[in-house]
C-alpha cells in the first residue's frame, strides 16, 4: 500500500466517527501523520486498552467499564420510565439536565430510520421491546433529536410499543426544541424545559 493509500485509509477510518465528515477526517489524518511516534503509539496502545475495558450494558445498551454487566444506572435505579435515545452521547446529555427524573432509565436505539426507504438502517426494537417487558415502566419518552428521520423513527417507535405494550404511557420531548436540534449538543436547561413539557402520544 503507497503511503497516499495509507493516509486515505486512515482517512476513511476517522470517518466512520460520528459527525465526523470528510474534511474533519483529513485533519485527523494530517495530525497523526505530523505527530510523534511515541505519541502515536500511545494513542493506540490507549483505544485498544479503552476497547478492552469497555462494555455494553444488555439492558440499554449503553457502554461503560463497571465491572457487573449492568450499567450503573440500570443497577442503581428504579424504572419508572424508560427514556429512548440515539445514541450514548445522548444519555449523557439528558443525564445533566436538570429536570430530568432520577427514576429514569435510558435504551439506545443505536441509529435511527432514514426517511429514504432504500438507505436501511436498523434499530433495536425487538430489545426495546424486551426490555419494556421485562422492567415494566409506567412510561416510555422518545427523546430523539428534532429532525425527519428522528420524527419518523419517534413515530415508529411509538407505533411498535402501542401495538406491544398498550398498558404503557409513550410520550415525546416537547418541542421547544428548534428544528435540526441534536440532543447530543442542547444545553441542560433546553433539556430540561423539554422534558418538563413532554407531550404523551
Amino acid at each position: 500500500m503507497q503511503q497516499g493509500d495509507k493516509m486515505e485509509a486512515l482517512t476513511d477510518l476517522f470517518k466512520r466517527f460520528p459527525g465526523i465528515g470528510q474534511r474533519q477526517a483529513e485533519r485527523f489524518s494530517r495530525f497523526i501523520a505530523a505527530s510523534s511516534g511515541e505519541y502515536v503509539q500511545h494513542l493506540a496502545t490507549t483505544i485498544v486498552e479503552a476497547n478492552q475495558v469497555s462494555k455494553q450494558c444488555p439492558d440499554c445498551f449503553v457502554s461503560h467499564e463497571s465491572e457487573s454487566e449492568l450499567c450503573e444506572i440500570c443497577s442503581s435505579r428504579t424504572a419508572e420510565t424508560i427514556i429512548v435515545v440515539e445514541k450514548d452521547a445522548d444519555v449523557a446529555a439528558l443525564e445533566l439536565s436538570a429536570g430530568l427524573a432520577k427514576d429514569a432509565h435510558y435504551f439506545v436505539l443505536g441509529n435511527l430510520l432514514p426517511i429514504i426507504k432504500d438507505q436501511g438502517r436498523d434499530i433495536r426494537i425487538n430489545d426495546l421491546g424486551r426490555v419494556v417487558q421485562k422492567k415494566n415502566p409506567k412510561e416510555v419518552l422518545i427523546a430523539l433529536s428534532a429532525h425527519p428521520d428522528a420524527d419518523h423513527t419517534g413515530r415508529y417507535v411509538s407505533g411498535y410499543l402501542k401495538e406491544t405494550h398498550p398498558d404503557v404511557a409513550v410520550s415525546v420531548l416537547g418541542r421547544g426544541l428548534s428544528n435540526g436540534s441534536e440532543i447530543e449538543y442542547l444545553d441542560p436547561n433546553t433539556l430540561s424545559e423539554a422534558f418538563k413539557g413532554r407531550v404523551a402520544l
